[in-house]
């Protein structure tokens, strides 16, 4: 880790640091690298600028803060086109007394502008995402107005988030977004989930337990779906679930769940929590659809 950035702690906070400022920059027409970014400095205009205290900065907040701090910071040291003009605007909202935008008001997917807030349900449902979150979690989740929300408690203390994935970043969904959607709980979640699977990811297995790695922050949120499929389901099965971190998940499905020596998942679940993107190192077991700490 460079100096300038020890402040974000890992390596994996560091690319996604430098890849939410470039893209910032890339609106503002102002072409910068993360390989440059890496080094601490952003020149722009003959200016040589420190990143070192934008990187203090985002250290305490969650990924899906960042967006709004590094306009802010952009805007005041006058970078690129539109600052002056985006600095002005957020000027005339707070004397409306208007809350501050979560996130850009449109993104570019592919030859598609989608308008987040104004845009219909199919255009933003390729977005949603489902991402679990506790205390454990990096950022400060437990701070945010949850009624402002769109989530599910799986079981006290963990919580399943539906957030829109802008690739280089994510932001969560606020609840007036559903509201104004105007479609059914079930079908928003069942998308953000069937996304969730769609994603890149490694398997393996361990006898019965399928532990499933992978880079994107959603792969725990994996679980869910297959949590849910214990409700009402046939042969009575149940699920333990360990969800490590953000980017891991333990699975073991039986039907016969009080005959199952759980010593060698709990251990793995204990041991990858200690990795980055932490999110509990408990085991769970699913039953009809209701998640139990294991041993409590």
């Amino acid at each position: 880790m460079p100096s300038w950035a020890l402040a974000l702690e890992t390596e994996r906070r560091l690319d996604d640091f430098c890849d939410e400022l470039s893209e910032l920059l890339r609106r503002r027409k102002v072409e910068v690298t993360t390989e440059q970014l890496r080094t601490g400095e952003l020149t722009v205009d003959g200016r040589s600028i420190p990143l070192g205290p934008l990187a203090e900065a985002c250290a305490g907040l969650h990924s899906f803060d960042w967006w709004s701090t590094m306009t802010t910071a952009v805007d005041e040291a006058k970078i690129g086109a539109g600052a002056t003009k985006g600095a002005s605007e957020r000027s005339r909202r707070r004397e409306r007394s208007a809350p501050e935008p979560r996130s850009p008001h449109t993104i570019r997917q592919g030859e598609t502008v989608i308008d987040l807030h104004n845009g219909p349900f199919e255009a933003v449902a390729p977005l949603l995402k489902v991402q679990l979150f506790t205390d454990h979690s990096r950022g400060a989740f437990a701070a945010l107005d949850h009624s402002a929300l769109v989530l599910r408690m799986l079981c006290e203390g963990l919580h399943a988030v539906l957030m829109f994935d802008f690739g280089g970043h994510s932001q969560t969904v606020g609840a007036s977004e559903l509201e104004r959607w105007g479609v059914v709980a079930e079908e928003v979640w069942a998308r953000a989930l069937a996304n969730v699977d769609a994603e890149p990811v490694t398997a393996s297995r361990k006898g019965e337990m399928v532990v499933i790695y992978g880079n994107a922050n959603f792969v725990a949120a994996r679980a869910v779906e297959l949590a849910d499929s214990t409700r009402g389901a046939s042969d009575g099965a149940s699920v333990f679930v360990g969800v490590p971190t953000w980017h891991s998940v333990l699975l073991w499905r039986t039907t016969t769940p009080g005959q199952i020596d759980t010593t060698e998942m709990a251990t793995l679940t204990r041991n990858l929590f200690e990795q980055d993107d932490p999110v509990s190192p408990d085991l769970f077991v699913v039953r009809d659809g209701v998640w139990s700490r294991v041993g409590a």
